[in-house]
């Protein structure tokens, strides 16, 4: 999985990243 400079994505993931954590 290629890391790619993208805000909007990186935006994203972030939120599901949180959401799993604090899920």
């Amino acid at each position: 999985m290629a890391r790619q400079r993208s805000p909007d994505r990186d935006k994203a993931f972030g939120l599901v990243t949180q959401n799993r954590r604090y899920g």
